[in-house]
């Protein structure tokens, strides 16, 4: 059994939460159910699946143990093909996520194999066409001449949150159930640890801080390759991150983010990992 298998089982309900039966209200009797983590990725999924909002809604749960709980509650209806749930990466190996992409699997619970759904977002043609256009209406420019330095521009920006997302993982692995760090102080290594030994103070300081270093070099290693990156890196702190790089600007990262989603729909086509898993395993088309 694949290592991340565990995560597709069902359990059985008793009562149905209140906040689940809104759910089910809403979807109504013909469409299916995609329960999300949050409000982003819903907006983002309803804006590259709008033409399918007759068949499938987007509902977020709140987080990933939600999504989770909610489908423990549905899934042992005799209709439980019409209920599915899509989670974050995280920090998940390719043993937990990558049986999900393979033709015989016939579950409802999907992990995207980018960190999130905002990595899905880096398409260095939609950043630049984008920052052009509020550029413009600023009456100003920007110094990123071409699609290859702003891939560059990314890339940076990715290395730049290593030593957060390094520990991040750390308590993901040691914690137990310790609200990760948030942006801030990226840059500084020792202050991370610090945070992460201040976080797991009961799990000795060499235990961190070789845990730390294995993860530090795993995420290094991935940086040497756009793909692998996104496995690691969370896209929901690039995204303001990149931003911040183009200071003049003075766009909502929400506003930004639903710019770059309708420009990749329209302009550049969806990744194939949201191909799949929503037209393909879901929709069944």
């Amino acid at each position: 059994m694949p290592k991340g298998a565990a995560e597709m089982r069902t359990i059985s309900g008793s009562q149905i939460p209140k906040e689940l039966k809104n759910i089910l209200f809403e979807l109504g009797k013909s469409r299916k159910l995609a329960l999300v983590e949050g409000r982003d990725d819903s907006a983002i999924l309803k804006e590259w699946f709008e033409e399918k909002s007759s068949k499938l809604l987007f509902f977020p749960a709140g987080n990933c143990d939600k999504v989770k709980e909610y489908l423990d509650y549905i899934l042992d209806e005799p209709t439980k093909r019409r209920y599915f749930g899509i989670i974050d990466r995280d920090f998940r190996y390719d043993e937990e996520v990558e049986f999900i992409y393979n033709s015989d699997y016939n579950g409802n619970l999907f992990i995207w194999r980018k960190y999130c759904i905002e990595n899905y977002l880096f398409n260095e043609k939609a950043i630049l066409k984008e920052l052009d256009k509020a550029y413009v209406s600023g009456q100003t420019g920007h110094e990123i001449s071409s699609e290859n330095e702003m891939k560059e521009t990314i890339l940076q920006v990715l290395v730049n949150t290593k030593y957060l997302m390094a520990g991040n993982w750390t308590i993901k692995e040691l914690g137990k159930g310790q609200t990760y760090i948030g942006a801030g102080f990226e840059n500084d290594k020792d202050k991370v640890l610090g945070v992460v030994k201040g976080k797991l103070s009961d799990v000795l300081e060499e235990k961190i801080e070789k845990v730390f270093s294995q993860k530090l070099t795993a995420i290094e290693c991935s940086l040497q390759n756009t793909e692998d990156c996104h496995k690691y890196v969370n896209g929901k702190y690039v995204i303001p991150k990149l931003m911040d790089r183009f200071n003049r600007l003075k766009i909502q990262d929400t506003y930004f983010k639903m710019n770059l989603a309708q420009s990749i729909k329209d302009r550049y086509g969806l990744d194939v990992d949201i191909e799949y898993v929503v037209n393909k395993k879901i929709l069944g088309e």
